[in-house]
């Protein structure tokens, strides 16, 4: 079994961007593709499910099957063979599920002992899960709370919660906020975007907590800390992940990060190359302070667990 690494966390908590200062190193193979998202999930794993998908145990063969293909990187040719299989039968005419098939089985023909590393935080209710199921390094990402809600605003994103009612099992772990989840999930045309954003920042870093007490090997990181000391905070993730660092890797995160890249455009989902100690000053300019003092105020418990 090889090594892997799940790295998750809010959404618009910059865990794409993380990825790729991640990809730089020569000792990880980066898996673009989100297991958990349903956008890519059924063209590259065969997986056809929820959005924020929480394993259950009750899964089926195939799901556990695909699931080790992933983690472990054990995947046969029949496998490959399948998923290409089904983007000729959807017809599908995007190009890029085909190069990620293709460079699953690049990884798979050179057999090397890269380390996998997988970004998805749709995935996160997974995660104890895949920590369980195959000893993964966990790296979980937070957000500042009116950063979060801009940045969703912005790229005009609203979390469905049918997607965590609908999954019964999840209500032990979020007890505290499922009659919440209940009435947005049966009444969502009628709660306002800004209580959806809030209530979600809430449960996701509720559970970040929770783990953070539970797991003390995982990983927890804020966007923020990233993104104003990326070099420094880059390597020293690096140094705990034991992945290699080498000056070509630092060059490449100072290139990504440099204050001369563009700031975030209006409405563009990402940006990877960026001005990332920029990035994190937006939502002070695009929010009132109204709106501010509101997330404030309905995030603090969870915010003086992060940002005290």
């Amino acid at each position: 079994m090889g090594e892997s690494i799940f790295l998750t966390g809010l959404p618009r908590s910059g865990t794409t961007w993380a990825a790729k200062m991640f990809s730089f190193s020569p000792s990880v193979n980066y898996i673009s593709g989100e297991p958990f998202n349903p956008g890519f999930s059924k063209e590259l794993f065969g997986y056809d499910w929820l959005w924020y998908y929480a394993i259950s145990g009750q899964e089926n063969e195939e799901f556990s099957h695909n699931l080790k293909n992933v983690f472990n990187q054990s995947w046969t040719f029949e496998d490959f063979k399948r998923r290409f299989q089904f983007l000729i039968k959807s017809d599908n005419k995007n190009i890029k599920p085909y190069l990620r098939i293709v460079k699953l089985f690049y990884f798979y023909l050179c057999r090397n002992n890269r380390v996998t590393l997988l970004k998805d935080p749709t995935g996160f209710f997974s995660t104890e899960q895949i920590h369980a199921l195959f000893n993964s390094k966990v790296v979980l990402m937070t957000r500042h709370p009116a950063a979060f809600v801009e940045s969703m605003m912005r790229v005009n994103w609203v979390f469905d919660f049918d997607n965590i009612y609908l999954q019964k099992h999840l209500k032990f772990q979020l007890e505290e906020y499922w009659d919440l989840i209940e009435y947005y999930a049966q009444n969502s045309s009628s709660v306002k975007p800004l209580d959806k954003h809030i209530l979600i920042w809430n449960i996701y870093h509720h559970l970040i907590f929770e783990w953070s007490n539970k797991y003390k090997d995982w990983t927890i990181v804020s966007h923020e800390q990233l993104s104003a000391n990326p070099v420094s905070e880059f390597k020293q993730l690096y140094n705990k992940l034991n992945l290699e660092y080498n000056e070509k890797v630092k060059a490449s995160i100072i290139d990504y990060t440099k204050s001369s890249n563009e700031t975030l455009p209006a409405n563009q989902v990402h940006q990877i190359k960026r001005n990332s100690i920029s990035v994190t000053e937006i939502w002070k300019q695009n929010l009132e302070q109204g709106m501010i003092d509101e997330i404030l105020k309905q995030t603090e418990n969870n915010f003086n667990r992060f940002y005290m």
